[in-house]
């Protein structure tokens, strides 16, 4: 083993042993936090989730969006009855929901 100025063993690059192919690019992750406090209009939802759509329609460029909503903001918002039936059409349609069970 070779040794550098300071006398300690000189480290080398790691080399692979086969060649890798290109690489390929890489991918944004866009999450959406839904809001903790349930809105009255559903105007600046909708908005953000043609956002979201418009996003996973780049499929090169973005991966699928996730939303995260917090059990007790769901909780919270199945009072309103225009809430599952937005999560279901627009929510879920447009990104995931890790945790997607019914509560």
């Amino acid at each position: 083993m070779k040794q550098n100025e300071h006398g300690r063993k000189a480290r080398t690059a790691a080399t692979a042993e086969s060649p890798s192919g290109p690489a390929k690019p890489a991918l944004i992750h866009p999450v959406v936090i839904y809001p903790f406090q349930h809105p009255d209009d559903y105007a600046n939802l909708e908005e953000l989730y043609r956002l979201a759509a418009k996003l996973d329609s780049h499929k090169q460029n973005y991966a699928r969006p996730i939303t995260v909503i917090d059990r007790k903001t769901h909780t919270a918002a199945l009072r309103d009855k225009r809430y599952l039936p937005f999560r279901e059409g627009v929510v879920g349609r447009h990104s995931d929901m890790p945790a997607n069970r019914r509560w």
